[in-house]
């Protein structure tokens, strides 16, 4: 849903659930040509979003619905049918991939060639190639490695970011070939994946340095999960009652992708007790950003998290901006 009202003097006022209000604020001006300070947008504790309230659609409708009206307020919702068949969805991918290892099991070289269906319209599907191709080895070291990435329109609906920024897809398709080529390989599969994962000093596939801060231990993960499922009993254990358990083995890693020129700020304010009052421009749509926040404020202040009050909604007239376009 999206409310908008446009006051006599001009100024726009736009309510919505979305996890992108600056974005709104910035594209609004730029689409009807009105001076940004006129254009206010109010998001509300939105509590849960997953990528899926990233895509910029019902607010335009909505100004262009109070603009018809002479400035009086709207409130535009859509119907079940109409959010499937014009709002944003989940990307479809396709994609062809070979892996060749050595005998000993170390992956040599990839190469990939991967389809992002991105709808009707191209709107944030070309970013999230972007991202999937700068992350096209996973968590693994493939020292020769080529992938092309294509976004490519089809007549479906236009696809938004959702959880992972189209991570998923790709994670799907390379994990499904790192089983094969473990079978083909007669490695056992955690053994294939401590044998590839990237370790500190390796290189990306677009030659970013590994360090343990930007990428982590994945070899130190996967023999504390090997621990806890007991995986060497076996991946499958009949469970009586004609129960089976399955276990499985899956690496993941996603990077951000946000520009080297995103910025960010936050206001904090003291009270007469002491308390501090938190207002950022990260809307809360699930990870539990405010909360982080908070707990960062109270640990560099050495206060209980307790005494730390944060503003849940975003006013882009007072609130201090963030960079949150599509928030990758």
């Amino acid at each position: 849903m999206a409310r908008c009202t446009i006051l006599p003097d001009g100024k726009v006022i736009i309510k919505s659930p979305s996890q992108a209000p600056f974005e709104i604020k910035e594209l609004i001006s730029e689409y009807f040509g009105i001076e940004n300070g006129k254009v206010t947008v109010n998001v509300p504790l939105v509590g849960g979003a997953f990528g899926g309230k990233a895509a910029i659609q019902l607010e335009v409708l909505a100004v262009i619905a109070s603009m018809a009206v002479e400035g009086r307020s709207v409130n535009l919702v859509n119907t079940r049918e109409e959010d499937l068949v014009t709002s944003p969805c989940h990307l479809g991918m396709e994609a062809t991939m070979k892996l060749g290892a050595n005998r000993s099991g170390q992956i040599m070289a990839a190469e990939m060639t991967i389809y992002v269906d991105s709808g009707a319209y191209a709107d944030i599907s070309p970013r999230m190639v972007k991202a999937i191709a700068v992350d096209c080895s996973g968590p693994y070291n493939i020292p020769n490695i080529h992938c092309d990435c294509y976004s490519v329109y089809t007549n479906h609906p236009y696809v938004t970011s959702f959880r992972g920024f189209g991570h998923l897809s790709l994670t799907f398709c390379l994990e499904r070939m790192m089983e094969k080529l473990a079978f083909k390989l007669n490695i056992d599969q955690i053994q294939f994946r401590l044998i590839n994962g990237a370790k500190e000093g390796d290189l990306t596939a677009n030659q970013v340095k590994i360090t343990l801060s930007n990428t982590g231990d994945i070899a130190q993960c996967l023999q504390k999960l090997k621990a806890v499922i007991n995986w060497d009993e076996g991946a499958s254990v009949e469970g009586g009652n004609h129960l089976v358990r399955a276990k499985g083995i899956g690496c993941f890693c996603k990077t951000s992708d946000t520009p080297t020129d995103g910025s960010a700020a936050a206001i904090v304010q003291f009270s007469a007790d002491g308390s501090l009052l938190l207002d950022i421009g990260a809307t809360e749509i699930g990870p539990g950003m405010k909360t982080v926040a908070a707990q960062i404020l109270a640990e560099k202040m050495r206060i209980s998290i307790d005494r730390v009050f944060v503003k849940m909604d975003v006013d882009t007239q007072t609130t201090p901006i963030l960079w949150n376009r599509w928030q990758v």
